[in-house]
């Protein structure tokens, strides 16, 4: 959201979901090049997807919340780290124990009866209400509100983290 040139949740820098779709658009990929035998691409688009991977389980992993970080160093607990989670090529190592890390901390500090929140009730910019003028709406569109589509995403990510458990 955006108040004139004013930022409301500014997300400069490396961004969880975006990183996350990348990684499963590369799998997608090298199947499509698997399937259509282009040895080329599917080589290229391994080791590219190898490089992401390793990157992202070191970087983006949020030891001390044990979650994933929204923007690298950003320690907001917030929804879109399920993209993580919830895609058909995770980009996490699943056989670890920080997809269920992850996907418990998430329980814990963003689901509600109507949905998840899009940011901890523990953080100081969370606002638990969407209501007001417009500045007032605007100011609290995405620091804490819920929305109901993101029971989705996390549906799909329990999916996912059941479904590699040992």
């Amino acid at each position: 959201a955006k108040i004139g040139n004013f930022a409301v949740t500014p997300r400069n820098g490396k961004a969880v979901e975006v990183n996350a779709l990348w990684y499963n658009a590369i799998k997608i990929l090298e199947n499509l090049a698997r399937m259509y035998k282009d040895e080329k691409t599917e080589k290229s688009c391994t080791e590219l997807s190898e490089k992401v991977k390793q990157s992202f389980n070191k970087k983006f992993y949020n030891k001390k919340n044990k979650c994933l970080y929204d923007v690298l160093e950003n320690d907001e607990i917030r929804p879109n780290q399920l993209f993580a989670l919830s895609v058909t090529y995770p980009v996490l190592d699943m056989s670890s124990k920080m997809p269920k890390e992850i996907f418990e901390t998430v329980t814990k500090e963003l689901v509600t009866k109507y949905g998840l929140a899009t940011l901890s009730s523990k953080d100081q910019s969370y606002v638990a209400t969407y209501e007001g003028d417009s500045f007032r709406r605007d100011m609290s569109y995405h620091q804490g509100i819920t929305w109901p589509w993101l029971a989705g995403l996390y549906m799909d990510a329990f999916k996912n983290v059941i479904k590699y458990e040992k």
